[in-house]
């Protein structure tokens, strides 16, 4: 199913993406709109993060922090060490039982330090292995703890958009300055920051790299440009997380539909 021609995704899971809600008064990004939608949130002491920074000399610089809580949405992190600002893109590195996981974010919220500063985080792209374990978290809580956070507040969250799962929805991929063709992939998830994405063919040696997306195959197609930040093998494919720079006016229309398809099938 091509993902310009998708119809209304019906029972497809939506990845609320959300920040934090203190009583600090804390900064909030111009892109965190109120919602009536709260995502569950659950914490998680078995899963640690860190964020991670390059380097001018491509090192690698990691900064551990306090995970809080965290959905399918986006994360809240407490840290002496990361300084960040409001809609600053974050790269982050998720490790449980010896596996890492890999996603990117925006920060939307910043807190006051409580004795740490708080972070709130949402996705722009993360992996399916990464939802499946946050699903596996949520079943294990308690059901009268899931819409609580760690000090017992409200899980009440200002959300900047959706990540909403996707089947059977097909892209158009090739890397860019490339003078091949486009590849056919596979859309995991999309949001109006990025989207995650399966492909057969190794599209580069190493993230980032900049790609050319186009919805459809059809020769008026808009091109949708960005920056592929994670890759890696699953399987017989690769999986590739993609953060947008220039979204076509089809796309932005397509994310509007899916979106509203979302929340009228969760207020049903």
């Amino acid at each position: 199913m091509n993902l310009a021609t998708q119809p209304d995704p019906g029972g497809a899971s939506a990845a609320d993406r959300d920040g934090v809600d203190r009583q600090s008064a804390p900064e909030t990004s111009p892109a965190a709109a109120p919602s009536k939608r709260h995502a569950q949130r659950v914490a998680a002491p078995r899963l640690q993060v860190s964020v991670v920074k390059k380097t001018l000399f491509g090192a690698r610089e990691i900064a551990f922090c306090d995970l809080l809580d965290l959905s399918r949405g986006g994360v809240c992190l407490a840290s002496p060490w990361l300084v960040a600002k409001l809609d600053q893109k974050v790269d982050m590195e998720f490790y449980h039982a010896h596996q890492t996981f890999h996603a990117r974010g925006g920060v939307i919220r910043v807190a006051s330090p409580d004795p740490d500063p708080l972070y709130g985080i949402t996705f722009i792209f993360a992996p399916p292995e990464l939802d499946r374990l946050i699903d596996l978290f949520l079943l294990e809580r308690p059901t009268t703890q899931v819409n609580e956070s760690v000090n017992g507040a409200p899980a009440e969250k200002r959300q900047s958009g959706n990540r909403l799962a996707t089947a059977d929805a097909q892209i158009h991929v090739k890397r860019t300055g490339s003078s091949g063709p486009f590849v056919h992939c596979e859309v995991d998830n999309i949001s109006p920051g990025g989207l995650g994405f399966y492909c057969p063919s190794r599209l580069a040696t190493k993230a980032p790299f900049g790609v050319s997306v186009q919805i459809s195959d059809s020769a008026k197609a808009g091109v949708i440009t960005g920056t592929v930040h994670y890759m890696g093998k699953r399987l017989d494919q690769y999986y590739y997380g993609m953060e947008f720079e220039l979204v076509s006016p089809e796309l932005a229309r397509l994310l509007d539909r899916l979106d509203l398809s979302d929340q009228q099938s969760v207020a049903a």
